[in-house]
């Protein structure tokens, strides 16, 4: 790399995308979509030109990631909802009570037009941001409760955040790849994804359609933190979250297509200053992923199975437990002792539910929510059944906020067609908790 090259353009060295990027940096780019929703969005002359890139990025697409303002505000506190009772809450053990009370109902917050994704509370502004991981958005968008939103394509109680976000490149979307969603044919599911907070405080994401994890620097861009195995890209990053060592852990889900780019495993890996770690490669796209409370010595993986008709009664919807070990010296991680944690194909059947494994979180009580059939799972340590939440659509990812005041599950939810908006409308929903 260059001295002058940004650390955005690693990783992208395709004439094509080079000359995406020069086309775009000298023609006039429209953010006017994203700029008269909120006039409070600070836009970022992100630095580090080199052969026509402006930080990977198109002048004035990049949204500043944590600002705030005191315009379009409301003291109602529950002005930006839509519904405050929505979907159902099914409870078999009074363990579930521990953590939720018997009178907290589902809230449902917003809709989007797309698929809802890798939901983040940000604690510094009080504000939800949540991903939409197709394409033709390829957003981030934020929900608070203090902001009264304008109408938005993103749809109602959004508004926009950062875009481009998980795919930097091809104008012409079809030419990315074939790999769609049932139901999103010909739309590529190259959007982003799970996102975090790392221990510096620093925004994390998955870009799925560069096949990266990258720290999103205001200054200069995103900054690539794990692009390639064994010098081969990975095919979509799916979610990520970081351990007390340092270690970045996270899901490279393939939806069709294994050797599209040549990776042949779709793993679950774990990366530190420049070292890439393939700890599980016996799952069929593995998804969410969470460390029980405590000293991290045990971790939680769902394996989606193949995504071909993977909402169908009775497809494969696994959770696997597994026993963390490290190397002494170098701090390297190992998986061992795969245990079946949870069989969501077994309860769909049982309950005649649809949905799949997907993104999960654990409390610091070490009750699991993971999204799958029927919704939200809810789960204690054991892997035993305590509730599900029924959410009028398919679960695809959660976030615990127990620092937000009061203490929420955030949820995101795709096919919401109870709302009337058919099967691309996804929701945004919370649940309170008691801490």
């Amino acid at each position: 790399m260059s001295a002058t090259q940004s650390p955005l353009a690693v990783n992208l060295q395709t004439d094509a995308e080079k000359q995406f990027f020069e086309d775009e940096h000298n023609s006039k780019v429209d953010s006017s979509c994203f700029l008269s929703k909120r006039a409070w969005w600070e836009v970022l002359l992100v630095g580090g030109i080199c052969g026509g890139l402006l930080a990977g990025v198109p002048l004035g697409v990049l949204l500043s990631a944590r600002t705030s303002s005191s315009s379009n505000r409301c003291d109602d506190s529950t002005a930006n909802i839509i519904s405050k009772n929505w979907g159902s809450i099914e409870v078999y053990s009074e363990s579930f009570h521990g953590v939720v009370d018997p009178s907290s109902t589902l809230q449902l917050l917003a809709t989007m037009d797309g698929y809802p994704e890798g939901p983040l509370w940000d604690s510094k502004t009080e504000t939800l941001l949540v991903s939409n991981a197709l394409l033709p958005s390829n957003s981030i968008f934020s929900w608070s409760n203090r902001t009264v939103p304008s109408s938005s394509t993103a749809g109602s109680g959004l508004v926009p955040f950062m875009h481009p976000a998980g795919y930097i490149g091809y104008q012409n979307f079809s030419n990315v790849g074939v790999n769609a969603l049932p139901g999103y044919e010909g739309v590529p599911f190259y959007g982003p994804n799970g996102q975090i907070f790392n221990k510096d405080l620093q925004h994390v994401l998955c870009q799925q359609g560069n096949g990266r994890i990258v720290r999103v620097n205001d200054v200069t861009g995103f900054e690539p933190i794990c692009s390639t195995y064994l010098g081969t890209r990975f095919y979509a990053p799916n979610d990520v979250i970081q351990d007390q060592y340092g270690w970045y852990w996270f899901t490279d889900l393939n939806a069709a297509f294994p050797d599209m780019w040549g990776l042949n495993v779709t793993g679950v890996f774990a990366t530190k200053g420049g070292q890439v770690v393939l700890v599980e490669s016996t799952l069929t796209n593995p998804n969410g992923l969470a460390f029980f409370p405590g000293d991290e010595t045990r971790l939680l993986l769902s394996e989606t199975g193949d995504l071909f008709d993977f909402e169908a009664i009775g497809h494969p919807a696994n959770y696997y437990s597994y026993d963390v070990t490290r190397d002494a010296v170098t701090g390297e991680p190992t998986l061992s002792n795969k245990n079946l944690f949870f069989d969501g194909a077994a309860h769909s059947i049982q309950k005649q539910v649809q949905g799949h494994a997907d993104g999960l979180k654990i409390h610091s009580s070490g009750i699991v929510f993971a999204s799958g059939p029927g919704g939200i799972l809810v789960l204690d340590s054991t892997g035993t059944l305590i509730a599900q939440l029924g959410l009028k659509g398919i679960a695809t990812n959660c976030w615990i906020a127990e620092d937000s005041s009061p203490p929420y599950l955030f949820i995101t939810a795709s096919d919401m067609a109870d709302y009337g908006g058919g099967a691309n409308i996804g929701g945004i929903l919370r649940l309170e908790l008691k801490f």
